[in-house]
């Protein structure tokens, strides 16, 4: 039976996370890192639960959390670009090309990878790598939560890790 808090939270969320994605999305322009964002908003919400549920206004509450998801977000990919920028290309003249893999068909790989996971291992592989799904569409598809998806996402990887050759 779901507790009061439960009930409240569930409420907020629902309520509020059309608004809060649009406001993350109108700042950066890109979905799956505004559902990400927003749900990183929640996650801090539920860990202070009490401020939360005590607050007049708690979209207002989630606002503010939410926009300093977004300055830290921006600071953190400024701050990559910066070091990307910086890094010095010289070197790379003098190093000598790596010699070509060892030929593999496109097709082996992928057939290698269908025959190591399970269907639902599949499923969120391709949703992820291809069809560039966030760990949150993931999850509302499957009735799971995010870090399960991010879970079973890293589950998925040193499975692949094992089972394929390296390059």
């Amino acid at each position: 039976m779901p507790t009061e808090q439960d009930l409240f939270f569930e409420s907020q969320y629902q309520k509020n996370f059309g608004k809060l994605k649009t406001i993350a999305f109108s700042e950066l322009r890109n979905m799956p890192v505004a559902e990400e964002l927003v749900q990183e908003t929640f996650l801090i919400a539920l860990k202070d639960y009490e401020t939360f549920c005590q607050r007049e206004n708690p979209l207002a509450y989630l606002k503010k959390i939410l926009r300093y998801k977004i300055l830290e977000y921006k600071r953190e990919k400024k701050r990559y670009l910066k070091i990307f920028l910086s890094m010095d290309y010289e070197f790379l003249s003098k190093v000598k090309a790596p010699s070509p893999p060892s030929p593999i068909s496109t097709s082996g790989i992928l057939e290698t990878v269908r025959e190591t996971l399970t269907d639902e291992e599949w499923y969120i592989l391709r949703k992820f790598a291809i069809d560039g799904a966030s760990h949150l569409q993931i999850a509302k598809e499957l009735g799971i939560t995010v870090s399960a998806s991010q879970k079973r996402l890293e589950r998925i990887r040193k499975k692949l890790e094992n089972s394929l050759p390296e390059y």
